[in-house]
């Protein structure tokens, strides 16, 4: 059985992407890269597109990885250098309880799985844009983003076995 070494896990926001990548990198060893970690700045400002692009690209030059996270406009690149996707196909209610779970974790003080950055961030613990503009993200990612995110898995699934 061959070892895999460089995965990608996706999926809509409150699915358990950043639980299981941790995981993941425990059983493994492997270093896990949560992209929302190397995406935002300080304030919640975007990194500028360039420095996106070389970011993604020393980060699949590597051995190994696992990679969290979504950002569909460069997916289709990282797909292309991972050898296992691991898609978190959860319904619309059940990302907006697992959204809403961390939420209530983190007010309440207890630890859970979130990138280093958004802990970091000031007033992380109701997410970057506040609690219920974040749920209509969620929504609008299953509206539309989800329906995206599977086209672009569905053209790679035959060669990823």
């Amino acid at each position: 059985m061959k070892e895999v070494k460089k995965t990608l896990i996706v999926g809509c926001p409150g699915s358990g992407k950043s639980f299981l990548s941790n995981k993941l990198g425990i059983l493994t060893g492997i270093k896990v890269y949560h992209l929302d970690d190397l995406y935002w700045e300080e304030g919640w400002k975007e990194k500028a597109p360039e420095d996106w692009i070389k970011i993604q690209k020393k980060l699949v030059n590597k051995d190994e990885f696992i990679i969290d996270g979504n950002y569909l406009k460069s997916l289709e690149f990282r797909i292309k250098h991972s050898e296992t996707i691991i898609y978190m196909d959860k319904g619309l209610m059940r990302c907006l309880f697992g959204f809403t779970k961390r939420t209530i974790k983190n007010l309440i003080g207890k630890n859970v799985d979130l990138p280093q950055k958004v802990k970091e961030q000031k007033g992380y613990r109701i997410t970057e844009n506040g609690f219920f503009d974040f749920c209509k993200f969620i929504i609008k990612f299953h509206l539309s983003q989800k329906k995206e995110l599977n086209e672009l898995l569905s053209k790679y699934k035959s060669q990823k076995k």
